[in-house]
């Protein structure tokens, strides 16, 4: 049994999950040109990672890509998404339809879908994002941010029919004012925006939650609706809450867009995104928590700090990793067992292995956060690991992690030990980390490879060893962490991992 997991999970934005069965599939862009699908067997990670549709090399939907929400139908998966030519203001809704039954594609494309007025001299599509899917008394309707006009950046919420899952009645209608409190444009650099509606729904009650102001201030909040009548496509229809439901904390600035799902407890979760720092910048990152539901509205409460250990799902299953493995990461596979955290970019799968820090050409929010893979349950208290490792480019640390626990996104976001090589150092450096700060306990002079090399930790008791290429460089005794799981993991460095071997020692 998994007992906590710590915030932020993953880097990035526009998140959306759902429950198929008892895998969750967590839906995202990929550099705004691809969907990528993660697979995972509980709440708190993202699993592995699935590319199930790339973006042409142009076209209406070749930048810009941001899927909104996966969804099944009638034994079909859906991705509703929205993207543009290269120019934002040409931003589209489109929908990926699969061709069989897998979430994991192959998909096809439909789109761009009817998001305008459908009246004299106004186009057919306008301004369309964050697309997501209404199901009500046997009907189905599509809840969007859109422009009111073919050049505005003023962004209401829309709601129409869907006759079909790819296709709109083409009768939108506007819900919900974008200004009617204060509170949800409180910052004047910013635009009238509602955007980001997510359906919540306990069969009793309809709710939509929305976020508003801008993604890039620390203001960032939502706000919500509630369906009151019978016919959805009616402004009348829906009632706003006076106030916002979900605000910043004081550590979780700027939340918003998110996520709901119900675990195999039947437990209701939610995921969204907030601000990595207080700056005005678009650096953001995903967090997860619990959202009780005591009576006919469900208590939202303050966003978790970062950090904090968050209790997971009491029927999520440990796998309990305490023999001796094998993993060749020259094979993709290998990474099933293995959750990553950092920029969703900077992670690379090839026949020369695996790349943690390989920053893409065309880099969307790109952040460092010391890069880094954990085995997912894996318990080693006595052990010898080992991983073959090489720097690519820069003169950081490339290394492993060992007896680590609570891994969240960031560069000392996890407790246990780390050992290195590095250039800028020249030599082989041990440390610990408390989740926040990074403490060294060992530092030698050693020539680093510029190949190749097995980097080795032997961990009996408080005596620490690491070894490179069979050699003994280093030893040092701490005994703060007894036990944890293995992992690799670079600093500000491009590091590429060929194979990881670990075994408890006896």
């Amino acid at each position: 049994m998994a007992e906590s997991f710590v915030n932020p999970v993953a880097e990035g934005s526009h998140v959306s999950v759902t429950r198929d069965g008892e895998r969750y599939l967590w839906c995202r862009g990929e550099g705004e040109q691809a969907v990528t699908v993660w697979v995972s067997d509980r709440i708190g990670t993202f699993g592995r990672r699935h590319v199930v549709w790339t973006a042409p090399e142009s076209g209406p939907l070749s930048r810009g890509v941001r899927p909104s929400e996966l969804r099944q139908h009638d034994g079909r998966w859906y991705v509703y998404l929205s993207g543009h030519d290269g120019d934002d203001r040409n931003r589209l809704a489109f929908v990926l339809e699969s061709e069989g039954a897998d979430p994991l594609g192959p998909y096809t494309l439909v789109g761009p879908l009817a998001t305008g007025e459908q009246e004299p001299g106004w186009p057919s599509e306008v301004w369309a994002a964050d697309m997501v899917v209404l199901d009500h008394d046997g009907r189905s309707y599509a809840l969007w941010s859109g422009w009111p006009g073919r050049r505005s950046e003023v962004q209401r919420l829309y709601v129409d029919e869907l006759v079909a899952p790819t296709q709109l009645a083409g009768r939108r209608m506007a819900i919900g004012d974008t200004e009617e409190f204060e509170w949800e444009r409180p910052d004047p650099r910013a635009p009238a925006i509602n955007e980001a509606p997510r359906v919540l729904a306990d069969g009793q009650r309809t709710f939509v939650v929305y976020s508003c102001n801008a993604a890039w201030l620390p203001s960032y909040k939502m706000g919500m609706l509630e369906l009151v009548g019978v016919d959805p496509t009616h402004p009348d229809s829906w009632r706003k809450s006076p106030e916002p439901v979900f605000a910043a904390g004081p550590e979780t600035l700027g939340v918003g867009h998110a996520s709901f799902v119900t675990d195999t407890d039947n437990q209701w979760w939610m995921v969204y995104d907030a601000k990595w720092d207080a700056e005005p910048d678009w650096r953001r990152a995903v967090y997860m928590q619990p959202l009780p539901w005591p009576g006919d509205t469900p208590a939202f409460g303050e966003p978790v700090a970062a950090g904090e250990p968050v209790s997971a799902p009491t029927s999520t299953t440990n796998s309990s990793g305490e023999g001796e493995r094998h993993w060749d990461f020259r094979d993709s596979a290998a990474l099933d067992d293995f959750d990553y955290y950092g920029h969703h970019q900077f992670l690379a799968c090839s026949d020369a292995g695996l790349d943690l820090g390989v920053e893409a050409e065309n880099a969307v929010n790109g952040f460092r956060t010391g890069e880094k893979i954990v085995l997912r349950d894996g318990h080693y208290t006595d052990l010898r690991a080992s991983v073959t490792l090489s720097t690519v480019s820069g003169e950081r640390d490339v290394g492993l992690l060992f007896r680590t626990t609570q891994p969240a996104l960031g560069f000392d976001a996890q407790c246990g030990y780390y050992a290195a090589l590095s250039r800028i150092r020249k030599g082989v450096i041990l440390g610990k980390m408390d989740g926040i700060v990074w403490k060294e306990i060992g530092y030698t002079q050693w020539p680093v490879p510029e190949g190749l090399a097995t980097l080795s930790v032997e961990a009996r008791g408080d005596r620490l060893g690491v070894s490179v290429d069979g050699d003994t460089v280093l030893v040092a005794h701490d005994g703060d962490y007894p036990s944890g799981s293995v992992g690799c993991r670079v600093v500000d460095t491009h590091g590429r991992f060929e194979s990881l071997d670990v075994a408890p020692l006896r």
